[in-house]
Order: structure tokens, then sequence, then C-alpha cells
């Protein structure tokens, strides 16, 4: 009896009968490209170039590709074996971008991906963004947004920032009764920062229900909020459409600009909330909330900052409406060029939520080494960014056992700009 055997190439992806005469022809890959080399800091709009190499173990002919970590590659020509190959990439967002490279050889042939990547961080041209915070989405650290955004009119002293992370973290490790989260704070912009305390907040809710944090740091809920009857801006023109849903189409104000808006709300026992999706790349100065008061004159009642990407406000209006007709008025009024794409008014009661606060575990600036103890408490013991620095934080949470959970920012410090 005559067995048959088979032989699977995984090279070549080709099976072979061990009993016939044949000739093998092994079809080996690439070795993985060197690491790319070039600058791992730079600015926005301006070109880098960066250099790797490989071997070929049939002396193949070479071409590379490199991923810039921002969804886009460039492909190279083709190179010996051995040879440097180089290729040239300019950023349009600051981030901290991971930068790797493969080989193809004439064949076709791919090689791994070089390993580790390159950790580039592009900064904005000029100050006053602010540092960023990033949440890791179980593959790479994705910029949420700026945080402080107020510290550049706060004269140097501490500010408190309240924010609702807008990317959801996932967990670097789950382990039954609790989980572990990372989040890095980085600087881009000529800047330099003092963060005294960092709280990252998990708040339990049930489905359904929305959750953000005003800027006095109030967690409230909100469900389905009612948009304005009408929205008029200063000079007349009726911008409804931009501000009733939230869709992209925005109003932008601008220096002395206001829009005032109106809403129907028949019962209001339960208490009231705006609830305001904006965005500044600037972010200088903040929008106000004014109401009318008993004499017609308009009263700011609250402020926020917007930030570099867009983001959900709330503010507490409970107690400022509505007028014998059952109608609230409200105006925001700008003093930079703010985008809003929308407002709604929420009268649906705080429903049942979980707070819990995360446990700083563990706090490593890339300048300074451990500074846990200087991030867990509001004593004026900072931790310090310059442009092109970071600090990564891993916290530790209660898992969550059923509803859904949003995470809360709390980050108490300031920044100055380097001249």
């Amino acid at each position: 009896m005559t067995n048959d055997y088979w032989f699977l190439s995984h090279s070549a992806d080709t099976i072979f009968d061990l009993y016939d005469t044949v000739t093998y022809q092994y079809v080996n890959t690439p070795l993985p490209p060197s690491t790319p080399n070039g600058p791992a800091s730079g600015y926005v709009g301006q070109s880098y170039s960066y250099s790797t190499s490989t071997t070929d173990p049939n002396g193949d002919s070479l071409q590379y590709q490199f991923d810039w970590g921002d969804g886009s590659s460039t492909t190279t020509g083709w190179y010996t074996s051995g040879a440097t190959a180089s290729a040239s990439h300019s950023w349009s967002s600051p981030a901290t971008y991971p930068v790797k490279v493969r080989a193809e050889d004439s064949t076709g042939a791919l090689s791994n991906w070089s390993s580790p990547s390159l950790s580039v961080t592009i900064m904005s041209s000029g100050g006053g963004d602010c540092p960023y915070v990033a949440a890791w989405n179980g593959t790479s650290y994705v910029l949420d947004n700026n945080i402080l955004p107020d510290s550049e009119t706060n004269a140097g002293h501490d500010s408190q920032d309240y924010y609702t992370l807008q990317q959801t973290p996932v967990p670097t490790l789950r382990a039954g009764s609790f989980s572990l989260y990372s989040l890095k704070i980085y600087e881009f912009e000529r800047e330099h920062d003092y963060i005294d305390q960092v709280q990252l907040l998990a708040v339990d809710h049930p489905t359904g229900v929305n959750v953000a944090v005003s800027p006095l740091g109030e967690i409230l809920t909100y469900g389905q909020p009612t948009a304005p009857t009408s929205a008029v801006s200063n000079d007349g023109l009726d911008v409804l459409s931009p501000l009733n849903l939230s869709d992209g189409n925005y109003y932008q104000g601008y220096n002395g600009s206001y829009v005032t808006l109106t809403f129907a709300v028949p019962d209001v026992s339960a208490g009231a909330k705006l609830v305001i999706r904006s965005e500044d790349p600037h972010m200088k100065c903040p929008i106000y909330i004014q109401v009318l008061n008993s004499t017609g004159q308009w009263n700011t009642i609250a402020s926020f900052h917007t930030r570099s990407n867009w983001t959900t406000d709330i503010i507490n209006v409970t107690g400022y409406m509505p007028d014998p007709q059952g109608n609230f008025k409200v105006r925001l009024y700008f003093v930079s060029n703010d985008k809003i794409d929308y407002v709604g008014l929420d009268t649906t009661p705080q429903a049942s939520i979980q707070v819990h606060t995360a446990n700083l575990l563990n706090a490593l600036s890339s300048s300074q080494g451990a500074v846990t103890r200087e991030l867990k408490a509001d004593d004026e013991k900072y931790a310090q960014l310059v442009p092109g620095q970071q600090i990564l934080l891993t916290f530790q949470l209660c898992s969550n056992q059923n509803g859904q959970r949003t995470f809360l920012l709390h980050i108490d410090g300031y920044y100055q700009i380097i001249l």
C-alpha cells in the first residue's frame, strides 16, 4: 500500500506531493525593516524625512511602504537589497503618531512591519492650544481633546477643568471585579504645563440615559433635549436650522455676536439643563450663557469654553425659567469664532447614577519619571510638561456590572505660553 504525503508551503501557498520528483523553491520574504530613522518631533504642516533599510534573502529588489499613523501611507520606488530608502511626510494635526514601515520584494512577498514603531510628536506652529488628553482604545492612544482651556486668561492660577471624554477608554486589563484604564497627557505646543491633580471618574447609568459634566463639576443626566422653537442672530437672521440638530451643520459666532433662542417648556418641575455641542480650534475665550432679568436686561449666569474637537457641554439653568407664557429665552454671547452645532433643553428628571473615582495607580512622565504623588492630590505640587513631553496615566476602577458607563475627567492645573 502506498501512502501519499503532502507538504504545504506557507511561503508560496502551494501543496506538493512528497513522492513527486520536483524542485523545491522557497519564496522567502524580506526581513522586517529597521525602525524608521528621523525626527521624533516636529510641527504641523512641515515635511520631515525618514529612512530605513532591510535585506531580501534572495537578493530581490525592494520597495517600502511607510505608514505615518494618521491613516495615510507612502510607497517608495525600488531599491537594491540592503540599500537605504527614504520618504517624507507632513502631518495636519498635533498628536503623537506611530510611524512604521514594511518591505515588498519584486515577487510581491511582504515583510512584517518594523518593530517598534517610531513615535513622532507633532506640535502646532504656535502656542495657546493647551495640553491634550488621549485615551487607550484597545490598539492605540486616540487623541480626545484639549484640557485646561481657560488657562490662557487665568493669569497663572490653577484652573479646575471638568470634561466628558468623547473617546470611551478601553481597559488595558480586565480582572473580574476591576479593570485598568490608561490615558496620556501630551504637550504639543510652545507651553509650559503645571498639572496638579488628575482624576478619572466613571459614571454608571441606565441604558438610554446620557451623562455630561458642567463647567462647575455638576454631573447631570439628560434624555432627548427639546430643540428651540426659534433662534435669531444679532443681525436678525434665522439660524434655527444649524442649531436644532447635531448634524455637523453649525452656526459660527464672532466677537460681539450673539444668538437668542426660545424654548417652549410647559413643565420644568424636574429642573432644566441646556445641552450644547460646540467646537473652536483656537479656544481663546468662553461662550457666555445669558438670561433676561426682571428689568429686561441680559445677565450672564454661566460660561463654558469650547475645545479643539466637538464636545457636548451641559449647563444647569434650573430656576431661570419659564416666562409667564411658558417660554424660556436664553442668549449665547460670543467673543471669538466659536462653532455651535446643536442646542437643546432637557427637562427630564435627574436619573439614578453611580459615580466611581478611579484610583491613580501610576503616573509616568517622559521627563520627570514617576509623578504619581504629584497628581494624586490638589496640593500645588506639580508634574510639569514642556513641548514634546507626555505623561502616561494608569487607573484602577471597579468593573461595570450593568447599564452604561460614561467617563469624566477632572484636571487641576494651568499652563503658560513659552515666549
